[in-house]
């Protein structure tokens, strides 16, 4: 198992609290080790990782003690260690150590942590976010609802910190702006901080789909609801939403039962559904599937496996341009950057090789501008 550190924050000691089987105080904690309590964005936050698969982790601290001395001491951050006295802050972190190796074992043993530390590593590179203040402040006065874009430091905002929480891994903001919820018609307030930049938008093309014929051994052409309206006749509009409808789990508008079969047929339903019955219904990862309706079943592995692919595809596209690029945040399966423009033909060069995610291949992107995106 990986050595489990406490940062200097959560403890209060000037040092970091390492925990092994025996209590050593180190200044350094090893970069491949869990860091519990971690208020900055981590990958090896052990509190976030936690919330991948339903975990509370106990507190080092009870939260009415904590209160008191917070209390007490005005706000400032308490050394425990003192509040304590070292023997029974010793005993107490060992105490915490007994709780928490059970836990953290018990997520080891899904085989998925490697997967989700890759992953996060996306969010260790996100950068503040330039808005336009004076537009900000006007839609606010006119009723919408961007307090969260709202600069903190001059003309940025802080960088998003997000949440796996949700039950397929999807993520929420946790803290930060509220990107998720930003309408489109209101991306107008991010500024690039270069001069005569611009912010583009990274997005995989029919992501959720394409995972879903990859995962049965097929392959797909670009536009993946174009070419299943040519197999079938029907238009691309109607097309979609039959796709969609599986994807989501959704019930169809439209009545076209053969359109429906069909789909079914091509994307191979039966055997994806074997397929995550038979890894005891996890995703493509190994990420553990909360489904209560059997229904919910392959939605769940898609949307749940494809969080993933975006997750490992843009960390890995990020360490090879980061020279080039400053990314922003995420929304879904697309990633806003920001980058000079004398940057972007050699960018726009990279992101049309798309994206390689193991296991499962090839992942057309594209590049657009905020103001080109539909």
């Amino acid at each position: 198992m990986r050595e489990i550190s406490l940062l200097p924050d959560f403890t209060g000691t000037n040092g970091c609290v390492t925990l092994r089987n025996t209590l050593r105080v180190s200044s350094k904690p090893p970069l491949d080790s869990y860091l519990v309590g971690s208020h900055e964005i981590k990958a090896t936050s052990l509190e976030d990782i936690a919330e991948a698969f339903d975990v509370e982790l106990p507190q080092l601290i009870s939260p009415e003690f904590q209160a008191i001395y917070k209390t007490f001491l005005c706000g400032e951050k308490v050394d425990w260690s003192k509040a304590l006295g070292s023997r029974k802050f010793a005993q107490t972190v060992k105490n915490y150590r007994e709780n928490i190796i059970p836990l953290v074992e018990k997520i080891e043993e899904t085989g998925y942590v490697e997967t989700l530390i890759k992953g996060r590593e996306i969010f260790e590179n996100l950068q503040p976010i330039k808005v336009n203040k004076v537009k900000v402040r006007s839609l606010i006065e006119a009723g919408e609802h961007l307090e969260s874009f709202l600069p903190t430091n001059e003309e940025y905002c802080k960088p998003v910190v997000y949440s796996h929480g949700s039950r397929t891994g999807r993520l929420t903001v946790k803290s930060g702006p509220r990107v998720l919820t930003l309408p489109k018609e209101h991306r107008g307030i991010l500024r690039s901080r270069y001069p005569g930049g611009k912010i583009h938008i990274i997005d995989f093309a029919c992501l959720e789909p394409r995972l879903a014929l990859y995962a049965v051994g097929k392959t797909a052409e670009l536009d993946i609801y174009g070419e299943i309206a040519k197999m079938t006749g029907e238009s691309r509009a109607l097309t979609k939403i039959a796709i969609l409808s599986f994807i989501y789990g959704a019930a169809s508008n439209d009545n076209n039962s053969q359109l429906k079969r069909f789909v079914r047929r091509h994307f191979c339903i039966n055997e994806l559904q074997r397929l995550i019955i038979d890894d005891n219904g996890k995703n493509g990862f190994g990420r553990p599937l909360q489904v209560e309706e059997e229904r919910l079943l392959i939605p769940h592995w898609v949307q749940s496996t494809a969080v993933d692919v975006c997750l490992l595809g843009f960390s890995n596209l990020v360490k090879e341009i980061s020279h080039l690029i400053d990314p922003l945040f995420m929304v879904h399966d697309a990633l806003f950057i920001d980058t000079p423009p004398e940057n972007l033909r050699l960018i726009s060069g990279i992101i049309s090789n798309g994206l390689m995610v193991s296991p499962y291949g090839h992942f057309p992107v594209s590049l657009k501008s905020i103001d080109e995106s539909e």
